[in-house]
């Protein structure tokens, strides 16, 4: 789990979306790095030029048998995309994860 603000460290906090992949079985403990975990960071406005900041869906497809080695494929690969303002509404920036 990621502080967006340590994450995003460099952007507007409103111009970050972070999406985390991640093998939901291991937190990454016994396994190798490649298999775990990866952080990708975003500026919003050129990802989603043209359109409303909360209307804004990215979706990156990744090929599941490298990221995914070695499991099952509806064990393996879990994407969570999440922009502060939407789905951390309510909640203190600094507390939103």
């Amino acid at each position: 789990m990621f502080d967006k603000f340590s994450v995003c460290e460099g952007y507007e906090p409103s111009h970050c979306l972070v999406i985390l992949v991640f093998d939901r079985f291991s937190v990454c403990e016994g396994y190798e790095p490649s298999h775990c975990l990866v952080i990708l960071v975003f500026d919003r406005f050129s990802v989603c030029e043209g359109y409303e900041p909360s209307h804004c869906l990215v979706i990156l497809v990744f090929d599941r048998f490298s990221v995914c080695e070695g499991y099952e494929p509806s064990h393996c690969l879990v994407i969570l995309l999440f922009d502060r303002f939407s789905v951390c509404e309510g909640y203190e920036p600094s507390h939103c994860l």
